[in-house]
């Protein structure tokens, strides 16, 4: 009326597409099926899948739902792969992440310790799959050989009628993991306290009971010059006080104590010593640029020990086995980077 204007409307089309509600589906370890929404305005098939999942259907004609089943994990490790919805002719792919949790599985002990006599003992297994246990001794006995879910497995040993102690394995699986329980069984007439002595870097003395009927020596095999018996032989009970040295090095060392009756029995009782160890609650300080003083670090160690710092902008206050760190001020646009020494300076092969 009067004049004209023009008036532009904008029509746009969608194109073919395939898409899911769901970009990832997970499971627990026992399997199981959850439902996968497929949106589409064309057809599509279910290209590819892990081997351990099943889906239903496989293809479909526009929007539809899809069933994805995941079996049963017989593993502790968790497992996942991928789903492919494809069209053929079109580059369309859509991935779907699959997960699934593998099974729990802890068996409550490593060791088994018994008397000489006939003798039980429970071992408790946490688990939601299928264990079996089995051993290749003829004189331990297990019951049962295999349960699901967490149960109890009894272990049964016969009487040891010799002078030795004797050792076996029970092994306990569950899909790929395998856990080694110890049988540790004690022989007749002669018995000892310990089987394992560690001492600390700085040495001391522990007791070893030796109960028995009969004459016995002792030696440490290859005679190291840190260790030391009170007693080297006797008759009947008594106590012999292992005596280490200290041990200024990084390094831990051991040795073997060896106990023989006159009827050959032979007990060894492994003696372990632990190196020096210094740690520190913090690997890091961090200060802004008009400088501070941190909180106090706390020093672990069994030693003595010095500590330095690297830069005259870091200076060190300390107190007892603890030490604030303090930075002056930075004027300066660039960051700067300090170290701390801390440095055990008792060591014979250097700090």
């Amino acid at each position: 009326i009067g004049g004209s204007q023009r008036i532009q409307i904008p029509v746009r089309q969608r194109g073919i597409y395939i898409e899911t509600e769901q970009q990832e589906l997970s499971f627990n370890a026992t399997g199981g099926s959850l439902d996968l929404e497929v949106l589409s305005n064309t057809s599509w098939i279910v290209s590819s899948v892990p081997a351990w999942i099943s889906v239903s259907p496989i293809n479909g004609e526009g929007d539809g739902k899809v069933t994805v089943t995941a079996q049963d994990n017989p593993n502790t490790a968790s497992r996942s792969g991928i789903i492919h919805i494809t069209q053929s002719g079109l580059s369309i792919d859509i991935a779907i992440t699959v997960n699934q949790a593998g099974k729990t599985f802890d068996v409550n002990t490593t060791v088994l310790n018994f008397e000489d006599k006939q003798g039980t003992q429970t071992v408790g297994i946490l688990t939601d799959g299928t264990w079996i246990a089995q051993t290749n001794d003829a004189w331990i006995t297990l019951s049962p050989l295999s349960a699901t879910g967490n149960s109890m497995l009894t272990v049964s040993v016969a009487e040891n009628t010799n002078d030795s102690e004797r050792t076996g394995q029970v092994i306990v699986s569950m899909g790929d993991k395998t856990s080694a329980i110890s049988v540790v069984q004690k022989g007749k007439y002669f018995t000892v306290s310990n089987s394992f002595l560690t001492f600390t870097s700085k040495g001391g003395s522990l007791n070893i009971a030796v109960t028995s009927n009969d004459a016995w020596t002792a030696q440490i095999e290859n005679c190291p010059a840190w260790l030391h018996l009170s007693s080297t032989s006797g008759s009947g009970n008594i106590d012999v006080k292992v005596t280490a040295s200290d041990n200024p090095s990084v390094n831990s060392r051991s040795a073997t104590i060896v106990f023989q009756t006159t009827h050959n029995q032979n007990i060894k009782v492994l003696v372990t010593q632990n190196a020096r160890y210094l740690t520190v609650d913090t690997r890091e300080v961090l200060f802004y640029s008009k400088g501070a003083t941190s909180e106090a670090i706390t020093v672990s160690t069994d030693g003595t020990y010095s500590i330095s710092c690297s830069d005259t902008w870091l200076s060190v206050n300390q107190s007892g086995n603890t030490f604030t760190v303090t930075a002056t001020e930075n004027t300066t646009t660039d960051a700067r980077i300090g170290y701390i020494i801390i440095a055990l300076t008792d060591l014979e092969e250097g700090s």
